[in-house]
């Protein structure tokens, strides 16, 4: 399991700390930056899909036309109308999961952005201004002299309750930070899972829907091969009578 910020060592704001403070803004940064993109592309690939399927619900469109065609043939019908049928579903299939998709990754990814990104730019203004604001009671109480009783009095009081602040909103910081580290692993793998598992349904309705045309499929190539060699048949019947009225 991936190392998290010490609150005893945020206590102390030890410089071993600061630099792993660093790390994880720096990370928490990158992550952002990655995920925008990421987001960024599915949204462009479901377009893409969407702009696809619009395509294919016309050349079944044109398709269904055609098939009005062979209505003299009635085996030859079922089948065609039995293939139009599963590539209309096929294509909701489709449908569907563009629309998973777009729920897996990009949806999840934003509620994962939105529920902690903007909680932690907040908390960490706060934290450096703080932070410069201890700066400054530390400077000031360097500064005044000790002959002045009072007024060493009251800038040693500022310091030590501005550090109990700055402590506060480190640990505070710290633990959004830590929170943040440990869910954006579980959601951003539960959103490639779920995007995965998407697919997995896609293909295997795919797969369910091809076998039960399977049957279909045999039956029309049956009637093809009939069909071709008919087809040759007549050819060669026309050519020779084409050829009879030529010599003739």
């Amino acid at each position: 399991m991936e190392s998290l910020l010490d609150f005893e060592e945020c206590i102390k704001d030890s410089p071993e700390f600061r630099l792993t403070l660093d790390q994880f803004e720096a990370d928490a940064s990158l992550l952002q930056t990655q995920l925008d993109k990421v987001m960024k592309l599915c949204g462009k690939m479901v377009e893409a899909g969407q702009a696809y399927n619009a395509a294919n619900q016309l050349f079944l469109s044109g398709l269904a036309e055609l098939l009005l065609s062979q209505k003299k043939d009635t085996v030859m019908m079922s089948c065609l109308n039995q293939f139009q049928q599963g590539l209309q579903e096929m294509l909701s299939f489709h449908t569907m999961l563009l629309d998973q998709t777009q729920r897996a990754i990009i949806q999840q990814l934003t509620n994962l952005c939105s529920q902690f990104l903007p909680q932690l730019a907040d908390t960490r203004k706060e934290f450096v201004r703080i932070g410069e604001d201890l700066e400054t009671a530390a400077a000031k109480n360097a500064q005044v002299s000790r002959h002045k009783a009072a007024e060493a009095e009251r800038a040693s009081h500022l310091l030590l309750a501005t550090r109990k602040c700055y402590q506060h909103f480190g640990l505070d910081y710290c633990l959004q930070l830590n929170t943040f580290k440990t869910q954006q692993n579980i959601d951003v793998l539960n959103s490639v899972f779920s995007f995965v598992h998407a697919q997995f349904t896609f293909f295997h309705q795919g797969f369910d829907l091809l076998r039960d045309l399977e049957p279909s499929m045999k039956t029309m190539g049956a009637q093809l091969s009939q069909l071709s060699a008919d087809c040759a048949a007549k050819r060669k019947e026309l050519e020779n009578r084409h050829l009879l009225v030529q010599q003739r």
